[in-house]
């Protein structure tokens, strides 16, 4: 879906390493890393009193990516490694 429909089909440091060529796009969570926005979203639903099961968390950090309001960033396998 991101690499189709969102255009993240080529790497953000280096545009001509391309899915179309081949290569592996992975998509890099920036600022926050996935452990990070989990933990957001679980002290959220712990403040506000709701439910902290692991279905109900899973679909609020499926929402909020699908929504766009987490960082995302398309980087080849190298660069991705780099990151990390």
């Amino acid at each position: 879906f991101l690499k189709k429909c969102r255009g993240m089909y080529c790497c953000g440091t280096h545009n001509n390493i391309t899915i179309w060529d081949g290569f592996p796009i992975n998509i890099h969570h920036t600022p926050f890393v996935m452990e990070d926005i989990i933990y957001i979203i679980i002290k959220k639903r712990k403040d506000l009193g709701e439910s902290l099961k692991m279905s109900a968390i899973g679909k609020e950090v499926m929402m909020i990516h699908y929504m766009g309001l987490v960082g995302l960033y398309p980087l080849c396998e190298t660069c991705h490694e780099y990151a990390h």
